[in-house]
């Protein structure tokens, strides 16, 4: 048994090493049949009906019928070529391969050929079933309803791209008008609108002025604001702020050179406008003050003969020879609706001459109501913040007051008066005078003062002029004005405001003088009282009490810190704070959560008074706070003897005392 059993795993050992000799040919033969089976799938060799037979060796069998492959089985170890038979059949089987996929490809280029044979002759149907429904359509419709919807099409087209890309597309309509072009038909009709636009352009400026004013004001307006709200959407997508802030810096870039574009074609009272803008640099984005303040006195000048020809009409005279001396044609300044020079009386006095711009007054009215329109837009959509109709109300009221020379001497005449009782001038304000009879409604001569603005420092600082003294003069004079006497200066711009080289202070430009009502004028004394007091909650109670409404609830905890920092962003200079600022277009502006839904229209020129008062001390590059300054003259404001039932009675014996009190210790800080 022994020696069997040892036997016995002698022929088994034999055995597995005749295995082991054999497995690396059985392997080359299975990976012959494996690439010959994969070139026979290429081929499409696969759909024989021998398909998906199974076994240890189905790769390299599927390629042999069945026949053959029952006889290399039965054959067994005689099968011994079995891989140079399958490397054989797949060299073969790769030519065939070749050849099909040369033939597929002549026949998938004959394809494509056909398809776009096909696509072009459908495209050229549609194109003809398109202008014949376009033709049906806009015959349908009319000339008057084609041309309106084209004009349509085009100012959409005008509002989304720049002006280089607007003349680029005229030009590209042009040519594709006179060259033959699948859209010959459709560029003809955009040339023809456009040439109808500009033949209407041209018989409207002589025709209807008005109406081509209004248009261009519209056509102007329309793409600043389009460009803002893209902007607006474009900002929201973004993440970083860095990146919001550069979008917006150049987005305000544009926008403050395309207003001061509208302000100088159109002018009118769109110069007005432009002018307040660039004087608020708490309110707008400093680019916009930047290029609108040169709006306050650097005005393109109109032609001096139009000058001569209104100082002739209302003087009654042929020449100006026949009333001055000398006559300086290149103008001292520029403004809203008005334009100054310089001369020579024939008594050897220096003066200023002040001549109406021709048709200015109708074409500012026609501007308000464009600007009240615009209010009304802006105010439901994206202005809620603020009451600009109560702007635009209180700006109606007072046009007509500033087109008026002979009031406007009168005022200036007047407020002489009242600063000189006071002991205010001429020790520290100075006020020109009007020159007795010439004075007409549309021009006037006044008093000749030169003076350097209060922002060119440089100016100052040779003359030895401290711009806090110039601060604190101007402090007192509307100190009385505003709180005393009731009749204000409204229109102080660094244009209006000149500094001496005494250090003086001279006033000029009276045609915006608002008379304040006698309880304003009170309910001012109160809130500036409260205001130098430092008193938050009395503050806030006089703030309401003066009509102004907030969005939000008055009992709530923090109402009247809110309506104290309203009242020092809007009615006064001192500094805000760090992270607040009144800009609409900032999120750290108050205005966001608590937005003005009511302001008193006779509240708005002390609000522009302020505005521009606050522009002074930011050119001056000096923190003052208005407020302390008009303590002592709201304290005089309230003793004045008051209407019957007013709600700002006189101060008490105690509140008297105490105000002398606050002033004696005021003078040691």
């Amino acid at each position: 048994r022994r020696r069997g059993r040892t036997s016995s795993l002698r022929r088994s050992g034999k055995e597995t090493c005749e295995m082991k000799a054999e497995k690396p040919r059985l392997r080359s033969a299975r990976t012959g049949g494996q690439r010959a089976r994969k070139i026979a799938s290429v081929c499409g060799l696969l759909k024989s009906p021998w398909r998906g037979e199974r076994g240890g060796d189905s790769a390299a069998r599927s390629l042999t019928p069945p026949e053959s492959r029952g006889a290399g089985l039965r054959a067994g170890d005689g099968s011994e070529d079995e891989g140079g038979e399958c490397e054989t059949l797949a060299l073969s089987s790769q030519r065939d391969a070749h050849a099909h996929l040369k033939a597929n490809h002549a026949r998938m280029h004959a394809n494509l050929d056909s398809v776009k044979a096909a696509a072009a002759t459908a495209l050229g149907c549609a194109r003809h079933v398109a202008g014949c429904v376009l033709r049906a359509a806009l015959s349908s419709i009319g000339l008057a309803g084609s041309i309106a919807l084209d004009g349509f099409v085009l100012t959409v087209i005008r509002l989304k791209c720049s002006a280089d890309a607007w003349r680029m597309f005229q030009g590209v309509v042009v040519t594709l008008s006179i060259v033959g072009s699948p859209v010959q038909f459709l560029a003809r009709r955009a040339a023809r609108t456009m040439l109808l636009g500009l033949l209407y352009a041209a018989v409207a400026k002589r025709a209807r002025p008005s109406h081509w004013r209004d248009l261009e004001f519209w056509f102007r307006v329309a793409p600043i604001y389009v460009r803002y709200k893209l902007t607006q959407i474009a900002a929201l997508k973004l993440t970083s702020e860095k990146e919001r802030d550069q979008l917006w810096a150049k987005r305000h870039a544009w926008g403050a050179v395309k207003v001061f574009e509208l302000c100088t074609s159109l002018r009118g009272f769109y110069l007005k406008d432009g002018q307040f803008i660039g004087s608020r640099a708490d309110f707008v984005p400093a680019a916009w003050v930047d290029k609108l303040s040169d709006l306050q006195d650097r005005v393109p000048p109109v032609p001096v003969c139009q000058i001569e020809q209104t100082l002739c009409e209302e003087f009654g005279v042929n020449s100006w020879r026949q009333l001055f001396l000398q006559f300086n044609a290149r103008p001292l300044a520029s403004a809203t609706i008005a334009q100054v020079h310089e001369a020579r009386l024939r008594d050897g006095r220096q003066v200023v001459l002040k001549a109406q711009y021709r048709d200015q007054e109708r074409l500012c009215k026609l501007d308000l109501e464009n600007l009240r329109a615009l209010a009304e837009f802006l105010q439901a959509t994206d202005f809620k913040f603020f009451d600009l109709l109560s702007v635009v109300s209180e700006f109606e009221s007072q046009l007509p007051l500033e087109f008026d020379f002979v009031r406007e001497a009168a005022m200036m005449t007047l407020i002489a008066s009242n600063l000189r009782r006071a002991g205010i001038l001429p020790s520290r304000v100075v006020v020109p005078e009007a020159i007795h009879g010439l004075v007409s409604r549309r021009s006037f001569v006044m008093s000749f003062v030169k003076g350097a603005r209060i922002d060119n420092t440089r100016q100052l600082r040779e003359w030895g002029v401290n711009p806090r003294d110039v601060l604190h003069a101007l402090g007192d004079a509307y100190g009385q004005m505003l709180l005393v006497d009731g009749v204000v200066h409204a229109d102080p711009h660094a244009g209006n405001v000149l500094v001496l080289p005494d250090g003086r202070v001279a006033l000029i430009d009276f045609g915006q003088v608002k008379i304040v009502p006698d309880e304003l004028r009170r309910g001012l004394c109160a809130f500036y009282l409260a205001m130098a007091n430092d008193d938050i909650v009395r503050t806030g109670q006089t703030l309401f009490a003066l009509g102004i409404r907030l969005d939000m609830d008055i009992h709530a905890p923090d109402a009247m810190e809110t309506a104290a920092l309203y009242a020092n962003g809007l009615l006064d200079t001192r500094p805000l704070p760090e992270d607040v600022e009144i800009n609409p277009f900032s999120s750290k502006s108050p205005l966001k959560t608590a937005p003005i839904t009511d302001f008193p229209p006779q509240l708005f020129m002390v609000l522009r008074t302020m505005g521009l008062l606050r522009s002074l001390c930011i050119a001056a590059n000096v923190e003052f706070c208005m407020s302390a300054a008009f303590r002592r003259y709201a304290v005089l404001g309230l003793d004045k003897v008051p209407l019957q039932n007013t709600l700002f009675p006189p101060l008490t014996r105690s509140q008297r005392f105490f105000e002398s009190l606050r002033r004696f210790s005021a003078t040691f800080r």
